[in-house]
């Protein structure tokens, strides 16, 4: 029993067209086996019939082969057509049972290897029409069918994803939406205002020159809002597309740029330090454009919130580079703290709180990440985390 359960599991994990080649052999030779049975008994039949006549098969063949009429016959025409429907017979006997061994052995390979996949993958094309993904059409037999139901399955998980990340997208796009709604309220409010104010007070006259340029001036500022915040919305968008070029830059090459930016950028007055560690001779594989873009929005929201100091350290920890950018400042509150990296979250009413969105992104492109937190001593440090070993 042993070995022939292990023979049909070995038959049933051979391909389509083994199968089909061992079913045809097969049938090729149950056909001859009951064509050589049908045959036998039915020339067993016509001898019996010949002996109780008295008719030798030489005369039998004779008969046949003359011209077919009773005249040719030396016996008698009775037992001569006997003869000649057994002959039909054998002959119609032969050809079904070709034909009956073409349709058992197609209909055996349909039910043993066809069937079960097919009625598997109709359920899954059903379900799939339904807008259903739930349904598994795994299915598993070492054939072709199997590769055909698992390819299947896995389109089936691979529109799951796709439909999880599209639910993903859309819930980020509603999350900007709201922002954008949220923070273009503010400077749409002011405009809106200061242009009911000019409409009711200025055709009577009651808005003097200077009130007149002060307010178009406080537009044209609520217009400059809007117009860097439409910008930022698309910075936003296409940071995504970003290519990381990564090229050799010594540490030292590094450090030393991202020290002359901060400098440039601070006001009169700001004590800055600057310090790293390593080797300055040792190369990093980065893209240096984009560690000077993220750094210089840290710069930018240290400088806002120090004192009157802003510290930069570079390091390199296991294969990253590691810059922090610390302040004298406050501190990041709880919330702060907790939101500080979502879109649009400002507590600064002439920023839109995408500086440390835009650095996060950028840091991840790079193999990296952005960290935020609290000096023991006072103030915020910001660490941006680039992976810079080839």
């Amino acid at each position: 029993m042993g070995i022939i359960k292990k023979c049909k599991e070995k038959l049933k994990r051979r391909s389509l067209k083994v199968t089909l080649a061992m079913y045809i052999m097969e049938g090729i030779v149950g056909t001859i086996i009951a064509c050589v049975l049908i045959t036998n008994y039915i020339d067993s039949w016509a001898e019996m019939i010949r002996n109780s006549n008295g008719i030798t098969e030489r005369q039998m063949v004779m008969a046949f082969h003359t011209v077919y009429t009773l005249e040719s016959t030396s016996f008698p025409t009775e037992v001569f057509r006997q003869l000649a429907v057994l002959d039909m017979i054998q002959m119609l006997a032969v050809l079904f049972c070709i034909v009956s061994g073409i349709v058992f052995i197609s209909w055996i390979y349909y039910k043993k290897k066809l069937e079960a996949p097919l009625e598997i993958l109709k359920l899954e094309i059903k379900h799939i029409a339904g807008d259903d993904l739930s349904f598994d059409c795994s299915y598993f037999s070492g054939d072709e069918m199997e590769e055909i139901c698992n390819a299947f399955n896995r389109m089936r998980l691979q529109l799951i994803k796709s439909r999880k990340e599209m639910r993903g997208l859309l819930e980020k796009q509603r999350e900007l939406n709201a922002a954008f709604a949220h923070d273009i309220r503010t400077p749409v409010t002011v405009m809106k205002g200061y242009s009911q104010m000019l409409l009711k007070f200025y055709p009577e006259g009651r808005v003097s020159s200077e009130k007149l340029l002060e307010t178009l001036k406080m537009i044209d500022r609520q217009a400059d809002r809007l117009e860097r915040f439409s910008g930022t919305m698309k910075e936003i968008h296409s940071i995504d597309e970003y290519r990381v070029e990564k090229k050799e830059a010594a540490m030292k090459e590094v450090m030393g740029r991202l020290c002359a930016n901060l400098k440039g950028m601070a006001k009169e007055g700001m004590e800055i330090l600057t310090a790293y560690d390593g080797d300055g001779e040792q190369l990093l594989h980065c893209d240096l454009h984009l560690i000077e873009e993220v750094a210089d929005n840290l710069f930018a929201n240290g400088l806002r919130h120090a004192g009157k100091k802003l510290e930069l350290y570079g390091n390199i920890c296991e294969g990253k580079l590691e810059i922090y950018v610390k302040d004298d400042g406050l501190g990041f509150s709880k919330e702060v703290q907790e939101r500080a990296m979502r879109p649009y979250f400002t507590t600064d009413d002439e920023h839109f709180g995408m500086g440390l969105t835009i650095c996060k992104t950028l840091c991840a492109k790079h193999g990296g990440g952005l960290e935020i937190t609290n000096s023991i001593h006072g103030g915020a440090i910001v660490c941006a985390i680039f992976e810079v070993d080839g």
